[in-house]
């Protein structure tokens, strides 16, 4: 199942309850661009011992052309992290407006996301 977000960032925030160990974050992306689904310009994320103040983790950037058709998807990972973490925030920038190649330019466009991975 996928979550879609529209016309805005994707924010998450995410409680672990304790600190625990991470190595990885990852989610997988979908594009379908007929429908105006576009892969994020970048996932990325941030740690916090107290929900207040932020340190980031590590970013993934897209690497796939909003232009090429069909169905896609895209894992972005953040590897090698290695850190003991309390709470999470990950954030995939949207690229917010339809392109001027596209037949629906200008329009808000969608992020759609399934499960984000903590390793």
């Amino acid at each position: 199942n996928w979550q879609g977000f529209w016309g805005k960032d994707l924010e998450i925030l995410i409680d672990l309850e304790k600190q625990i160990n991470i190595e990885s974050i990852s989610a997988n992306f979908y594009q379908y661009n007929n429908s105006w689904i576009f892969f994020p310009k970048y996932f990325e994320a941030w740690k916090s011992d107290d929900n207040t103040n932020w340190t980031q983790i590590g970013k993934s950037l897209n690497g796939i052309n909003p232009e090429k058709r069909g169905k896609l998807i895209q894992t972005l990972s953040i590897n090698n992290i290695n850190d003991k973490v309390r709470y999470i925030k990950v954030k995939a920038k949207n690229i917010l407006k339809v392109p001027d190649w596209h037949e629906a330019a200008g329009s808000d466009s969608w992020i759609f996301i399934d499960e984000i991975l903590i390793k």
